[in-house]
């Protein structure tokens, strides 16, 4: 997701955060002033794989965004 393939400078990245008992949940992104793009995620670890793997799944789709 972040790989420069054009060498322009412009790269995102996500932090991801497992999921606690807390409301609040991080899950949105931020435009920084140069133009790149932090996602944010929270990840439910407590489920089957199978699910996280969905969870990441989706997490790194950007038509999600």
């Amino acid at each position: 997701m972040n790989k420069d393939k054009l060498h322009s400078g412009k790269v995102d990245g996500m932090l991801l955060y497992a999921k606690t008992d807390e409301d609040i949940t991080p899950n949105g992104s931020m435009k920084l002033a140069d133009g790149n793009t932090i996602y944010f995620r929270t990840l439910d670890l407590n489920v089957p794989f199978a699910e996280i793997e969905k969870q990441l799944e989706t997490f790194v789709s950007y038509s999600n965004y």
